[in-house]
């Protein structure tokens, strides 16, 4: 009995005690539950907040996209209104001539001989009293226009291509429609801008664009781009490649008008150079010169800026061509002093085209700048591969006076002069490739070039030396050089006469060139 009671006893504690804890299991279950139920529910939240933001984002793209589309829509339909209204007579100016600087090469003689073998006194310094010196500092690197907005392509299927060639290089764009322009009214231009300024012309503009930075193009380089396209469609001097020419260019951020040249459609640029031997008129601080009739006198046009648009760079860069060398040419220093001076140089072809097509200019009406932007521009590879070599072998244990004295040498030698006059028919500066391309060349050609190569070759200091009629060089020599002779003093350094148009050596002047009429030009 007494162990039944103790029994029961137990079995009741034992009950007592489990309720609770199997209540508080359970509530504890609850609890998590609960809390895993919270973290499902915010989750969910969060997701919901998400996909508000994005499609609050959406919505927010698409409304740009809208605007874009609008702003660009609104601005050419504007800009088409605007055409429609009567043009208004402009008469052009004469444009600056070159100023001459043909000379008459002296006779060819051996100063070796005339140095050494005569023993002559020795050069003695002399500081030659220049008129003035013009440092042109280098251009601030700028980007090239754009678009007002990007420019959103049209998907094609299966698109078709339109070829052309730019300075014998082969290019394709997307296929394009044709459209219509019966003549160079008013009217006309602005239905086919209009026509022009549909999505169906995205493409085309995009692959221009798209061109201009595979190839690295320069302004004009795309302005030459965008014509050679435009012709090859139309037709040499058609109003429709006229009309297709300035369009684009518009349409890729560039200044340009168009205009009615006897009873024709014309593409005028704005930019702040001089061209010389280039009719013009002013407006707005720009020169405006004609794309497709530079001697126009008169010209019927409108005073209207398109948004965003920028004026014309003449800044250079060489395009990426696909080039064919160019024949070999043996070019050698004094068979008397360097024998072994000399190697078979050649250069990009296709570079040529690119060249003479560049027109020559000047910045802010200082003649002075416009042998900076030839001197600036670097050889091509090519013609740094075929003639660096043999310089930098030939030079490599040379003193730095020696050494420049062979280069110079070579420069006489190998490169014979010629009237741009009597090759030509006028005066033409050349890019350092040009000179070794092309069988003869002048004074500013010898010096553009010289300096190009004591540069490169040797690293030193060069300075450009224009006499009314003449140009030469100066070099700028280390501390300790052995270098005597004619200098001019630019900023307390001595820039000695080096004259590649005639056979002195460094430090000997040319004759007939009084130096109080000479102007140093630096570039930066």
């Amino acid at each position: 009995m007494k162990n039944t009671i103790i029994t029961s006893l137990l079995l009741l504690s034992l009950v007592l005690t489990t309720v609770p804890a199997a209540e508080a299991q359970s509530q504890s279950k609850q609890s998590a539950a609960a809390a895993r139920r919270a973290q499902i529910e915010a989750r969910r939240e969060a997701r919901r907040h998400r996909e508000n933001a994005d499609d609050e984002y959406t919505r927010f793209r698409e409304n740009a996209r809208q605007e874009y589309s609008n702003f660009r829509q609104k601005a050419n339909q504007e800009y088409a209104d605007f055409l429609r209204k009567a043009w208004e007579e402009f008469r052009t100016v004469k444009g600056e001539p070159i100023p001459d600087k043909d000379v008459k090469p002296l006779p060819i003689i051996e100063y070796e001989k005339k140095y050494d073998e005569k023993k002559e006194a020795p050069i003695e310094n002399r500081r030659l009293p220049i008129k003035e010196q013009v440092v042109i500092p280098a251009p601030e690197p700028q980007p090239q226009p754009k678009p007002v907005e990007p420019i959103k392509e049209v998907p094609v299927p299966a698109p078709t291509y339109f070829d052309f060639d730019l300075y014998s290089t082969p290019l394709r764009v997307r296929d394009f429609e044709n459209f219509r322009l019966t003549d160079a009214s008013e009217n006309s231009v602005a239905d086919a801008w209009n026509v022009l300024s549909g999505s169906s012309y995205n493409n085309l503009i995009a692959d221009c664009l798209k061109i201009r930075d595979e190839r690295n193009l320069c302004d004009w380089a795309y302005f030459d781009m965008v014509r050679a396209l435009s012709e090859k469609r139309f037709g040499a001097g058609s109003d429709r490649a006229a009309m297709l020419t300035g369009f684009i260019l518009s349409q890729s951020g560039y200044k340009m008008r168009y205009a009615r040249v006897d009873g024709h459609l014309d593409v005028l640029f704005g930019t702040p150079n001089v061209l010389f031997n280039r009719r013009y008129f002013s407006n707005g601080g720009l020169r405006f010169y004609s794309f497709f009739r530079p001697d126009f006198e008169q010209c019927f046009t409108y005073n209207r800026e398109f948004p965003g648009e920028r004026a014309l760079s003449l800044d250079v860069k060489l395009p990426r061509l696909d080039s064919k060398a160019s024949a070999p040419r043996t070019m050698a220093a004094s068979s008397y002093k360097y024998p072994d001076v000399k190697t078979d140089v050649s250069v990009d072809a296709a570079l040529m085209d690119f060249y003479t097509s560049y027109p020559t200019s000047a910045t802010a009406e200082n003649f002075m700048t416009r042998w900076a932007y030839y001197a600036r521009t670097p050889l091509c590879d090519r013609a740094k591969s075929t003639l660096y070599p043999m310089l930098r072998a030939r030079t490599q244990n040379l003193d730095i006076l020696a050494a420049t004295e062979l280069i110079l040498n070579w420069a006489q030698q190998s490169l014979p002069y010629g009237y741009d006059d009597e090759i030509w028919g006028g005066d033409r500066a050349f890019f350092p490739d040009e000179t070794l391309f092309y069988p003869k060349c002048d004074c500013e050609d010898h010096a553009i070039l010289f300096v190009r190569l004591i540069r490169d070759i040797l690293g030193l200091k060069t300075a450009l030396i224009y006499y009314p009629g003449h140009l030469a060089s100066a070099v700028n020599f280390p501390a300790g050089s052995m270098a005597k002779g004619d200098y001019v003093d630019i900023d307390g350094e001595r820039f000695y006469i080096c004259d590649p148009t005639s056979h002195n050596p460094v430090g000997v002047s040319m004759r007939g060139f009084p130096p109080e009429n000479a102007t140093a030009i630096i570039v930066e």
